[in-house]
């Protein structure tokens, strides 16, 4: 089953299909049971602190969406920390997937106002003690205690267009909304 969410051939914005998006949107405002979306990832250990994840499929737009090709994702720790190195850490790729979730919420609402982007580049940096995630001390939490992100962004858009550019990205990405709201946590647990 295909979603009602479809790419068309219209003007294209920052890579956005205008008409597409101008669909999508005026779909979710008629029906917004159709805003609704659950991603799925699925990680396997594999050794040592190596961890293959393997998303494959999502549901939105009312639908289960079948990926034409499963994504696959590799984390590892590097040298430092103990780890072989043989890819990002759980910790970069969060601080990767907001990064990416700014720079595309950015993006996205530019090109919903008809603004062209220029160039569009998102630093993040996270800082935490290690001594929480070893548990050495209980009064130190074991994940990032600050994110700063950096934003850089040129346009054509006046100073103020491209600060209300960013307020957007800032209030309306998702992952910016879960590292600073969180999200409720549930864990099931199947043991042999």
């Amino acid at each position: 089953m295909t979603s009602q969410f479809q790419n068309s051939t219209s003007v294209k914005i920052n890579g956005h299909d205008i008409e597409a998006l101008n669909n999508t949107v005026a779909a979710i405002q008629s029906e917004p049971s159709l805003a609704k979306t659950t991603f799925r990832a699925n990680g396997r250990w594999i050794d040592d602190r190596l961890v293959r994840t393997s998303i494959a499929s999502f549901r939105g737009g009312g639908v289960e969406q079948e990926r034409p090709q499963a994504h696959e994702l590799q984390t590892d720790l590097p040298l430092a920390l103990l780890g072989q190195d043989r890819g990002p850490s759980p910790l970069e790729l969060a601080l990767s997937a907001l990064a990416s979730c700014v720079t595309t919420t950015l993006a996205s609402h530019a090109a919903a106002r008809g603004f062209q982007l220029d160039a569009l580049d998102v630093h993040v940096e996270g800082t935490l003690d290690l001594q929480g995630f070893l548990g050495l001390d209980e009064n130190v939490r074991p994940g990032y205690r600050k994110i700063q992100v950096d934003i850089h962004l040129e346009s054509a858009a006046t100073a103020e267009e491209e600060e209300e550019f960013i307020r957007l990205a800032i209030a309306f990405s998702p992952l910016w909304d879960l590292f600073q709201n969180g999200a409720d946590l549930e864990t099931m647990t199947h043991l042999s």
